[in-house]
This record gives C-alpha cells, structure tokens and sequence, in this order.
C-alpha cells in the first residue's frame, strides 16, 4: 500500500494541476472472481474426500486373527497383518484456492460492476473503519495470520488493506469511495491539521501544510470523470500469414530487367522525395533498401506478389501506402503472371446416357500356330501340347549309352577302330564306369582317317575308379586332356 500511494502521490505535486492515476488489477483479486474460485476448490475437496472414503481401509473387513503356535511347534515368529494408517483430515496442498485462482479460463479480463456485486454488511461507517483499523494494526505490530498461511501453503494474497483498496464497492457500508481503506491505513482520517501552529500570523495558516479534499475523488465517487477509462475488452490481433519461403532459383533475364528497373525507380523516387541535397547525403536506400530490392525480385520470380497485400505480406516496406502501386506497375510490366493453361475440350458422348457401357473384348492370337481366337493353351490349338504330362530326366546316370553307328551318320565318315579317338562327345554320352574294354588312341589329327597311321595303343582298366590320364602334348585339335585323377597304365 505505501509502494501504490507513493506512485500515486507523484503525478502531480502542484496545488494547480489535477492528475488521475490508473491502477491495474488482476481478475482473480476481485471479490466475483474469488468465490467462483473458493467454490471449484470446495467441489474438488468434496470429490477428494469421497474418493478416500472408497479406498479408507477402516471400510474393510477386520483382518483374520493369527492362530496362536502349539508349544511344541518351533519357535518362529508369527507374522503380524499389517494395517494401513488412518488418513485424517488435513490441508492439501492440491486444494489450494491460489491453485484455482490462477486458473483464469472462466475468469472474466474486466470485473464486476458495483452494482452487479453483493452489498456489504449493514454496519455503520465507525464500525466498520474500527474493524479494518484492527486488522490493519495487526499486520504492523506481529505477524499476522494470513502471512502464516502463506508461508504454509503458499498462497498468493494481498496484504488486508490493499485488498480492502480493489474490493472497495463490495466490502465497504454506505456510499463505498477507493479512498477509505487509505485513509483508515495512513491514520488520515484521525489526524489534527497543524497548519495554524505553522503559520500563526496568518489567518488560513499555513497554505502548504493545510489538509485539502480533492475536488475529484474516485471512480465511486466521481464517476464521470472517469468514463475515458471505459472498461473494453481488448480485441488480440491476427496472427499474419507468414512470408513465402522462397528456394535458390537461377536469375533469367527477366528478373535481371527487373531489378534493373527497381534500382531506376528508388533513384528517382529518392530524388524527387528527399532533394538533391538529402539525397547525396542519404542516398536511394532511404527510400527502399537493397534488401526489400532483392525481397520483392525474389518474390517477382516466382509470382508472389500480385497485390499491394502481397507486397506489404512479403517485404514489410515501410512506403506502401505511397509507392506500393507504383512498384506493383513495375513488376507487372517484367513479371508478368503466366496466362492460364489452355483448356482441352472435352469429348462429345451421346445425349443418350441409359445405355449401359458395354467393352469390346480383344482379338487374341495363339503364338505356336498364328491363328486367332485362341492362345497357346487352349486345347483348340492343332499344337496344343499338355504341360507336365511326362518327367525328363537328363542325368548321366540315367541315361544309357547309345553308340552311334557310323554307317547311319550323314555327316561324319566312318571311322576305323584303330582312328577312334576319345572326344568330349564321347565322354558326354559314354559313362566312364562303363569302358572296360581297350580302346586305342591315334596321335595323328583324327581328320586323316587314315587306318595305315601309327597308333599307340593303351588301356583303361575299371576298378573301383577309372584312373588314366592322356598325354597333354596330343597335337589332335578335337582331344581335351582328361581330369588329373586318371593315371596311365
């Protein structure tokens, strides 16, 4: 309080000037607010409280009682059922009113009217300054009870007579004035004017010691003279849409010409705004700087600004209202916005739409005979084949050796056993397991076919493994040495 007062005291000393202070309060310290507020913590201790008489274990069952031990039994102790204590009622800390008056969602921004608001207690004006005398007294000579309970619990609250200073039109009897609780804090109302034992030649006494009313109160009491303080609701501004974000592009000569044509603009405009002379000090920039260029070429590239909105949205330049237009004509002219895109008419259908859509199926083609009307695997086909109608085994093992006859071949001659020789065609068809007999072998090229050529002639045994190996410096074209594991006997 002696902080508010000293504040308000300093907006005009001068007996000739007239000042009003404005105090700016909370909603939650007004009177409306805090019984809406005492109320909601009242419903959720109720609703607390309920809960845990549900879960209080006073409610259970009593527990079953130990069995005492026969004495023969060993000596272990008997565990003891463990009850859980009692909760008694205490402060919660949950519960706090502060709790709720910080919740501020169904608070109002402005308070209550006086009249809107409870009346006090019909006491009489010296009751009442006693009453708050005493209370205010308190707070000065010990600690007072409510200081406790904010260090207990802490609470937010005010001290008794600024409270009393906000709440002023619900608490006060009679005609409520913001003035009283000062009064009746700073003792005014009980002080004796000295201002005669200041001045005692002078007939009004002292003039600067004499105690004067102010010939404007309050709000309570000199309400007009404080309707420019209308309580309105303050309307939050719109958040503006953000500016584009514009990526890395390459400049065409389009967007050269443009900023070619902005720096013209701003030189000119500099010139005929500022003077020559403000001009040369201050230059083109104080008109529209280098940064705002580059903005609105870079917005221009990519048709960002179609409006004097979009200009003020994107650039934030400080000479829209002046020159936005101007520089809107400057755009339009090297950026022109891309025409529409051409429209493809749409095709003619029928007027007629009950008919039902009906598809043409495709005329397929079988890809063994060429005919249509059928595919591959279709049974009309004349090639028709069953898939899978027989297992082809093709292993060596399987597969008996046929020596082909040399008189039935088209296009080898026949060959003389003493020419024979061993071919990969020969080991592909001839299991190795399966040659016992001797069979020669003709150094010569085997395309001689001759049977007066030298052989040498060796054999292949078959025991558990056919092992013989043919000399690697054969000079035949068609012999490939056999495998390492062939020795020669």
């Amino acid at each position: 309080m002696c902080t508010l007062w000293q504040r308000l005291g300093r907006a005009a000393r001068a007996f000739h000037l007239t000042a009003k202070g404005l105090f700016l309060v909370e909603p939650k310290r007004f009177d409306a607010n805090i019984a809406k507020a005492e109320a909601r913590a009242a419903k959720r201790a109720a609703a607390v409280k309920k809960r845990k008489q549900c879960s209080d274990p006073t409610d259970q069952p009593p527990a079953k009682r130990a069995a005492a031990a026969s004495p023969d039994a060993p000596n272990v102790p008997i565990p003891v059922p463990i009850s859980a204590p009692v909760t008694t009622a205490v402060d919660d800390p949950s519960l706090d009113v502060s709790d709720e008056l910080d919740d501020t969602d169904d608070i109002p921004n402005d308070p209550l009217q006086p009249h809107s608001l409870a009346s006090a207690d019909k006491t009489s004006r010296a009751e009442y300054r006693a009453e708050r005398r005493a209370a205010y007294a308190a707070v000065v000579t010990h600690e007072p009870g409510w200081k406790k309970q904010l260090k207990k619990r802490g609470a937010d609250r005010l001290e008794p007579a600024l409270d009393d200073f906000i709440n002023a039109p619900t608490r006060q009897p009679g005609n409520p004035c913001y003035r009283e609780p000062i009064m009746i804090f700073f003792g005014n109302d009980k002080t004796v004017s000295t201002h005669m034992q200041c001045r005692s030649d002078l007939r009004e006494g002292c003039p600067r010691c004499v105690v004067t009313d102010s010939e404007i109160c309050c709000e309570l009491c000199s309400p007009d003279e404080f309707s420019e303080f209308a309580r309105v609701d303050i309307l939050k501004a719109k958040a503006q849409a953000p500016r584009s974000r514009i990526p890395k592009y390459v400049a065409d000569p389009s967007d050269m010409a443009l900023r070619t044509a902005l720096h013209s603009f701003r030189k000119s405009r500099a010139g005929e705004v500022l003077g020559p002379l403000h001009y040369r000090k201050h230059g083109a920039g104080s008109i529209m700087s280098s940064e705002v260029l580059d903005r609105i070429a870079d917005c221009a590239h990519f048709y960002k600004i179609q409006s004097t909105a979009d200009l003020a949205r994107e650039t934030d330049w400080h000479r829209i209202a002046e020159d936005g237009t101007k520089v809107l004509a400057v755009i339009m002219q090297h950026r022109p916005p891309p025409g529409p895109a051409p429209s493809v008419p749409a095709p003619l259908h029928s007027s007629n739409t009950n008919l039902p859509l009906v598809s043409t199926p495709k005329n397929r083609k079988c890809g063994k005979c060429g005919q249509s009307g059928h595919i591959a695997s279709n049974q009309k086909c004349p090639k028709y084949s069953a898939r899978g109608s027989g297992r082809r085994v093709s292993t060596i093992e399987n597969t008996p050796c046929t020596p082909t006859n040399p008189n039935t071949s088209r296009s080898t001659p026949p060959l003389s056993p003493s020419s024979f020789a061993v071919t990969p065609h020969l080991q592909s068809c001839l299991p190795f397991r399966q040659i016992t007999n001797a069979i020669p072998y003709n150094q010569s090229p085997i395309s001689s076919y001759s049977n007066n050529s030298p052989a040498s002639p060796f054999r292949f045994t078959y025991n558990s493994q056919i092992n013989s190996t043919v000399s690697s410096s054969s000079t035949s074209p068609y012999m490939y040495p056999p495998p390492s594991r062939y020795n020669t006997e």
